[in-house]
């Protein structure tokens, strides 16, 4: 959750034991190496009762008025709704966020509910969202919602003075038990609609902000790294529910994201710790060696903010690089923990070099990347296929690997060893640099730039280095890349806007030498293959009126400006900010329609169209290098190279 109801200040709930007593989940079943425990029932509400609640009511309220059961995993379907408190002291007072989540819910009971995937898998992989609406009905009435607010204890309900010293052992019990209570959901829904917070107005809520805290960080992990189904839907708005990947973990550790409570990150290691231990177990135990190889590379970005600097745990050294047995060298621990032994005859030595080398820059451990280029490895080797779930994409070599997760050493090494700078993967066309700009560092960036690399450079998409800094919103990789010479053309300002890259790197873009004009429009060539991409993707729409996610987008880009794209996704924020830099809030686009239309084709909820017009009417465009009063935007080519 967002704003903690309270912080556990206890380890969260883990068995290390070997007791194969638990019987309530996958993980249990499977391995008694690691397994999350309830210390706390599972309480949660009917979504039949939810659907009628006119507020939101703490636990024990709902407790004493019949409206909460503890969870059954064999009596029904439970979903974990994961948010970020609108208030201080009460999760949404204004109830538009829970508004969202009946909207939700009616859908599903009159089967319109729609379900796809984010629009960036969408764009970049082409895959169908695994989740079908029809799997969903069940929001409808018959499914089970966990909710912080209804399921923990609440100091502020009215405890008598005597009941405090239970209560607040209940509360701890509850929030320990939280990866527990993920494991056993099979479905995880982020409830992040773009909201005003209460006690500070003009601040808003929304997917951009909830990813930032570290208890919601937490929570994402938990239910990348569960057992089985690891659905995960994004609710913005009732009718919509994206089905979200899990790049965006990989790229926003737990222990690097705001904890209200500091001290919180030290009981979060030993639990993340295990949750890796106990995945890994998994994949290797069924024969997953490919996943297997790919997640225990990741595990420095997992742990990072976690561990004191310089320090790490035996428990995540083994993790890492594997135990040494008496007389063996680093490379063959290295080869053996990754399951790339030379005694297995389904690989031949140079493929387990290769395969290693690609692991070993994903995992920063620069010694064993020389080694295994002494050995022969093959410094430009390739991933073969997509992986989504580990942030891999076809054609990215050990220096993309290496530049994405931050690993400054492991990168120093390949460029010694004259890895080439500029090379571009086989998905997006991008190169190390825009990978690099995607993390929440810069020292790869600088490292990258010192070599020379082409920081203007751009992916099939026409994305450059600065265009991903900002769709990320990385403030200080934006400011690493403008102070390089990057270009702030009018692409990165739109995928800023797109994806929430935040009001402050929108300001950034505006105010930099030779910025981006924030009426600059889209406009897509015949001679132009990503145009004919996108006239494609709008048939559907175009044709029948189709309501997909990214066929809506697709026939709505052609001459569209910023403030369009900030209003497809309810990015209030950015709005702000363009507006005040100058953004014409009655443009159109190339179908007539203006950033409130797009809003309505997009189907974002009244309540927060509503902030559109307020943010129009009183926009005063700040002090900025051009006339905010531009009466004809240019139009804007999109060349993808």
């Amino acid at each position: 959750m967002g704003n903690r109801c309270g912080s556990p200040h206890s380890t969260l709930c883990c068995d290390t034991s070997s007791d194969d007593s638990e019987v309530e989940t996958p993980r249990a079943r499977r391995s008694p190496s690691f397994v999350c425990t309830m210390a706390f029932p599972m309480y949660v509400a009917r979504t039949a009762d939810v659907v009628l609640m006119t507020e939101v009511l703490p636990h024990q309220r709902l407790i004493a008025d019949g409206v909460l059961t503890a969870f059954d995993p064999g009596s029904g379907v439970a979903a974990f709704v994961s948010h970020q408190w609108s208030s201080r002291d009460h999760p949404d007072p204004t109830f538009q966020q829970f508004k969202v989540m009946q909207d939700v819910c009616r859908c599903a009971s009159e089967g319109t509910l729609r379900v796809e995937n984010d629009l960036f898998t969408s764009v970049q992989f082409g895959a169908a969202a695994p989740v079908q609406a029809s799997d969903l009905s069940g929001f409808g009435g018959e499914f089970y919602l966990w909710y912080d607010f209804f399921a923990v204890p609440q100091r502020k309900a009215g405890a008598a003075r005597d009941e405090l010293t239970d209560l607040n052992s209940d509360m701890r019990k509850a929030i320990a038990s939280i990866p527990a209570y993920i494991e056993r959901s099979r479905y995880f829904l982020v409830l992040a609609p773009e909201v005003e917070h209460a006690d500070a107005p003009g601040r808003f809520l929304g997917y951009s902000s909830w990813k930032g805290r570290g208890w919601c960080r937490m929570e994402r992990m938990t239910r990348v790294l569960s057992p089985g189904c690891t659905h995960m839907l994004l609710a913005r708005c009732g009718g919509l529910l994206l089905e979200i990947g899990a790049q965006d973990c990989l790229f926003d550790p737990v222990g690097e994201g705001r904890f209200s409570v500091e001290t919180d990150k030290e009981h979060l290691l030993p639990v993340v710790e295990g949750l890796l231990a106990q995945r890994l177990w998994e994949l290797r135990h069924d024969g997953l060696l490919s996943d297997y190889r790919k997640l225990r590379s990741l595990q420095p970005m997992f742990l990072r903010g976690l561990l004191p600097s310089g320090h790490v745990s035996g428990h995540a050294r083994a993790l890492m690089a594997g135990v040494p047995q008496v007389g063996e060298d680093p490379l063959a621990c290295f080869l053996r923990a990754y399951a790339l032994e030379d005694d297995d005859a389904s690989e031949q030595p140079q493929a387990r070099f290769d395969e290693g080398l690609l692991r070993a820059a994903a995992t920063g451990d620069a010694p064993v990347v020389r080694m295994l280029l002494d050995s022969a490895a093959n410094l430009e080797v390739e991933e073969r296929f997509d992986a989504l779930a580990f942030g891999v994409s076809r054609g990215m070599r050990a220096l993309h690997h290496a530049s994405v997760n931050g690993h400054v050493a492991a990168v120093a090494s390949l460029l010694e060893s004259r890895a080439q700078l500029n090379c571009s993967d086989r998905t997006m066309g991008s190169a190390p640099l825009a990978f690099a700009s995607s993390n929440t560092s810069p020292a790869v960036l600088r490292l990258l730039l010192q070599h020379n690399a082409d920081v203007n450079a751009t992916n099939f998409l026409g994305i450059s280095a600065l265009g991903v800094a900002a769709m990320f919103g990385r403030e200080a990789n934006v400011r690493e890349l403008l102070a390089a010479g990057a270009r702030p053309g009018f692409v990165s300002l739109l995928v800023a806007c797109w994806n929430g890259g935040g009001a402050d790197v929108v300001g950034m873009l505006l105010r930099a030498s030779g910025c981006a004009d924030p009426n600059h429009r889209l406009v897509f060539r015949w001679s132009n293959p990503l145009h004919l991409y996108f006239t494609l993707r709008a048939l559907p729409h175009r044709l029948w009126g189709a309501r997909g996610h990214l066929s809506t987008f697709a026939f709505h880009l052609d001459g569209s400006t910023p403030l369009h794209t900030a209003a497809m996704f309810n990015n209030i924020a950015e709005a702000r900010a363009l507006l005040r830099g100058g953004a014409r809030a009655d443009a159109k686009n190339a179908r007539g329609a203006t950033p409130a239309d797009v809003a309505i084709a997009f189907g974002v909820p009244p309540q927060q169209r509503k902030h559109f017009a307020a943010l129009a009417r009183s926009a005063t465009p700040d002090s900025s290098p051009r006339s905010p009063g531009r009466q004809s935007p240019r139009s804007h080519e999109f060349n993808p190279r």
